[in-house]
């Protein structure tokens, strides 16, 4: 009992922790799905404060992953509430948590990048240029993009970093595509239960449960799912909203471990 007392007060300490994040930030976080599905009382799209949470380098993956996101249409015409699309709400359930745990990894690499710059751990001859030009030639090597940082990234539903769109790479890009796939693989996971369990209730508490049916071979079904409506807008504010919870989640998970000791790795 005491045990479970324990991960409820944790769970919600970093709740409160993320939630005053966004409030320092000028962030007003979505408080259903109604209000950013509202035609006519658009939610207020906040791009600058949002994009204000990461560096130049994360900034430039997570528009790439949000142009992925809405199919190609991520540019700065579509900002506006004219322009809607139809959508599962499934879909946008699985994308928003996605995106928690990709806003995650994102802040933890980072971090180890930025670190290991600092300290000069980078491997000899790891500057910008020929770091782009190892990656170009694994590119040109494998054109299909089945490596295995590839793999590990669309399992977030993220962009992978080996897809540039013809534009440079990024040192950071490159430096997570060189990575270890079983070290990638790792960072990319969310390092505790409680941390977890702060994800799939904030997903849970925007989309709610779905409904699952189990058949009698064991398989499982979603029983009912529900078409939305949303501009452009409101789903790429979703989008940069729930990768900004995942940085902020890395940032107070790391926080309350220094005083609780409850991450295990």
């Amino acid at each position: 009992m005491k045990e479970q007392e324990r991960r409820i007060k944790l769970e919600e300490i970093i709740y409160t922790l993320i939630v005053q994040k966004f409030v320092e930030s000028g962030i007003s976080m979505v408080p259903s799905l109604a209000s950013i599905t509202s035609i006519e009382k658009p939610w207020p799209v906040q791009v600058k404060e949002l994009e204000a949470v990461h560096s130049v380098d994360v900034l430039d993956m997570i528009k790439q992953h949000i142009t992925l996101v809405l199919g190609g249409q991520g540019g700065s015409g579509y900002l506006d509430h004219s322009t809607y699309a139809q959508i599962s709400k499934l879909r946008v359930g699985q994308v928003y948590a996605a995106s928690i745990i990709y806003g995650y990894f994102l802040r933890r690499v980072y971090q180890r990048f930025h670190l290991e710059k600092s300290m000069k751990l980078l491997p000899s001859g790891s500057s910008e240029t020929s770091m782009n030009e190892t990656v170009n030639a694994e590119v040109n090597s494998n054109s299909s993009g089945n490596r295995p940082v590839d793999n590990v990234l669309r399992g977030l539903g993220a962009q992978s970093p080996m897809q540039f769109g013809g534009m440079k790479p990024t040192a950071l890009q490159t430096y997570i595509a060189n990575m270890d796939v079983e070290l990638l693989q790792r960072i990319a996971t969310v390092r505790s239960r409680e941390s977890l369990r702060v994800l799939e209730k904030h997903t849970e508490a925007l989309f709610g449960r779905p409904d699952v049916i189990v058949a009698p071979d064991g398989s499982m079904r979603i029983n009912k799912d529900e078409p939305l409506k949303i501009s452009f807008a409101g789903l790429r504010h979703l989008v940069m909203e729930s990768v900004a919870f995942g940085s902020f989640l890395w940032d107070v998970e790391s926080h309350v471990d220094a005083s609780y000791a409850f991450v295990s790795n």
